[in-house]
């Protein structure tokens, strides 16, 4: 019959140590724990008056594990990107308002919660004015109309 033995001391330490030395080299987090994604912007705050950007911004996600992220800019549609251990480019941020939703499933099968941040783009100058007023005075005549101006963004024509 065979007798069971406990580990030494010393082989436990060396397990405890192996395992505390795999986690500070970034082996993925263990099950339970969902990932967490955060989103990033280039340029890091928006350009124009009231939250508006002028200049659509180059976004990223990045997850804090190993895994796939998903996203989409509320369509519903879920584009899978890879890599979400790095940070993830989506490219610049579409004109007008959009709400970016992004969510990680880690390499361990755990889905994070789905964040989401709403992102509003105004890169389009104001149309020209369709009709200016007209007027003669002394035989001349004087083109007149209302400047234009975006309120939300704050671009000028």
């Amino acid at each position: 019959m065979l007798k069971s033995r406990r580990p030494s001391r010393r082989m436990a330490l060396a397990i405890v140590g192996a395992l505390l030395m795999s986690l500070a080299a970034g082996v993925p987090a263990l099950a339970g724990a969902s990932p967490v994604v955060t989103f990033s912007f280039q340029p890091p705050s928006p350009d124009g008056n009231n939250d508006w950007w002028r200049n659509p911004p180059l976004l990223s996600v990045t997850s804090d594990q190993d895994g796939t992220v998903h996203y989409d800019w509320g369509s519903g549609d879920t584009t899978v990107a890879a890599d979400a251990g790095s940070p993830v480019s989506l490219g610049y941020s579409p004109e007008g308002v959009s709400t970016l939703r992004a969510f990680c499933v880690s390499s361990l099968g755990e889905t994070g919660t789905v964040p989401q941040v709403t992102i509003s783009v105004d890169s389009e100058l104001p149309p020209f004015p369709d009709v200016p007023t007209l007027s003669l005075t002394g035989g001349r005549v004087h083109l007149a109309w209302d400047p234009v101006t975006d309120a939300g963004s704050g671009l000028a024509g």
